[in-house]
């Protein structure tokens, strides 16, 4: 087979002395691409379905009756 361009001038910088590019390449730090697996359809439904449980931004507890309490007492008495 042939040599890429690529692989012909990272030989060309061996042969000169230089560093070797490919000895700089990181690793998969124990991954293994062959039995890495994809998310589920199930797990993707979950994640969604559970994405913003935690946060609640629709009101506090308290928020209602507060408001009916300061409109009851704020009306006139007559």
């Amino acid at each position: 087979m042939a040599k890429s361009r690529a692989k012909k001038k990272r030989d060309k910088l061996v042969r000169e002395g230089l560093r070797n590019p490919e000895v700089g390449r990181g690793s998969w730090n124990g991954i293994h691409p062959v039995t890495k697996m994809t998310q589920t359809k199930k797990d993707y439904i979950q994640k969604i379905q559970y994405k913003y449980k935690k946060r609640n931004h629709t009101s506090y507890p308290g928020d209602y009756d507060s408001v009916f309490y300061w409109t009851i007492m704020s009306e006139p008495t007559v």
